[in-house]
């Protein structure tokens, strides 16, 4: 297989060495198997890597913002009026399934509660709901201090996780099918 790296990259690749490398008293996975894993990983639930030019990370940013929109107006008009766009802090979680400011442990438990759902589409919800549980520090936050703020958001906790996965979970209930139907169909294809 080809393989290119793209910024990032490296950040979904670890967990997959990390558990690879957890199992060498046992019997670990091949590079070759755990290589296969990852590219498998990559196409269904980071599919951007596979753009050249990211054009479909740029639709996942406008499903992202429809969401906000549809569910969390007043979040998407203050961002929209303080000029701040998803491309300014969706980037690392989109690209990395939110490895990038999740610790390791964590990620992994995210990663397993993401691929037992089966629906790649789920990551914009996550991110809503990310977005949606740091409202009041959004809402109070100096337009300079805005940047900063939100690309500190992160998982920080098993709690917060369980926390974050069934508001995401309730957002993706709220939301219309198409919506779900179009984002596999433009952004995950």
């Amino acid at each position: 297989q080809k393989a290119r790296y793209k910024q990032g990259l490296n950040e979904v690749l670890a967990p997959f060495l990390f558990l690879q490398a957890e199992r060498a008293e046992e019997v670990a996975p091949s590079d070759d198997e755990v290589f296969a894993c990852f590219c498998a990983f990559l196409r269904r639930y980071a599919p951007f890597f596979d753009s050249e030019d990211f054009v479909p990370l740029q639709c996942g940013f406008v499903f992202f913002r429809g969401l906000l929109l549809y569910h969390r107006p007043d979040l998407h008009n203050l961002l929209t009026e303080r000029g701040v766009t998803p491309d300014m802090f969706c980037m690392p979680w989109f690209l990395t399934v939110f490895a990038n400011k999740t610790p390791l442990r964590l990620t992994l438990q995210l990663w397993d509660r993401h691929l037992e759902r089966g629906e790649p589409a789920f990551f914009v919800f996550l991110a809503a709901a990310v977005l949606a549980n740091a409202e009041q520090r959004v809402l109070r936050a100096e337009s300079s201090n805005l940047p900063e703020i939100l690309t500190s958001l992160g998982l920080t906790s098993r709690e917060e996780l369980e926390n974050l996965w069934s508001a995401a979970e309730g957002l993706y209930n709220r939301t219309p099918a198409t919506f779900v139907a179009r984002l596999r169909r433009i952004v995950l294809r």
